[in-house]
Order: C-alpha cells, then sequence, then structure tokens
C-alpha cells in the first residue's frame, strides 16, 4: 500500500505507486536503497538534470556482478498547477529518470498532503518569493 501521499485526484497516475518503505519499489533490486526527494513547486522541472548519479536504478547485471549497489532517486514533485506536470515529465525523461521515479502531486506548500518526517531530502527553488511558510 502506498504511505504518505495522497490518493486522490491530484496525484499524478502515470507513475508507478510510490512507497514510503526502505527498499526500492520500481525498478531497482529489493538491496538497492531508496532516496526519497521532495520537490516543492517542481513547475517544468529544471533541477532534475542536477540530480545526482545515483538517479538512475542499479541494474540487476550489476547487482550479479558483485558491484555496490547505488541507492536509486526517487522524486516526489509538489505542484499546483497541473499545466506543468507535462513538461515535468518530459524534462524528467531528458534528465534520465525513468518514469517510475517521478510522481508528481498536487498542492500547497503552505499545506502539505504529506506525513511527516518521510523524505530523505527537500528540494526549493524559485519557490520562497511566493510561498510565505513552507510546511516543513
Amino acid at each position: 500500500p502506498t504511505t504518505g501521499v495522497p490518493k486522490a485526484s491530484n496525484v499524478d497516475d502515470s507513475s508507478s505507486q510510490w512507497s514510503s518503505s526502505s527498499s526500492s519499489s520500481s525498478g531497482g533490486s529489493s538491496n538497492s536503497p531508496q532516496l526519497r526527494l521532495l520537490e516543492v513547486g517542481v513547475g517544468t522541472g529544471p533541477n532534475f538534470r542536477y540530480y545526482p548519479a545515483c538517479a538512475q536504478s542499479t541494474s540487476a547485471d550489476a547487482s550479479a556482478a558483485g558491484l555496490q549497489l547505488q541507492p536509486s532517486l526517487h522524486v516526489i514533485g509538489l505542484e499546483p498547477n497541473h499545466a506543468m506536470w507535462e513538461y515535468a515529465r518530459e524534462a524528467a525523461a531528458g534528465a534520465g529518470l525513468e518514469q517510475q521515479q517521478l510522481q508528481l502531486v498536487a498542492g500547497d506548500a503552505q499545506q502539505m498532503p504529506f506525513e511527516s518526517a518521510i523524505f530523505d531530502a527537500a528540494v526549493v527553488t524559485l519557490v520562497r518569493v511566493l510561498v510565505k511558510a513552507i510546511a516543513f
């Protein structure tokens, strides 16, 4: 079951369900940890190209060869404007993020629809000028 992310019309259904568990649930090995990143005000996705190399899930071949598994990156993009979602998906694909690594959620940065302490990191750029108080 999905934990921490709302199940409603405000969730992008084009990606797989996101889990707050610590094991990879999409594309990577079950031994590969997840980095859960919240991007507040994802907009058109300009930050995706700056995400680290760990964005790519480690292949089963690398695991079989005994190589150290890299964490897979799972991005939850909080964006109230649905018109930005298609642009964000395109930017994610262009940056090498797989479809199941991104989930978009409509919401307000002042009243985020998430449980506390379910993300490993948060990215907030170009939003602080528009939002009086971010609900962290």
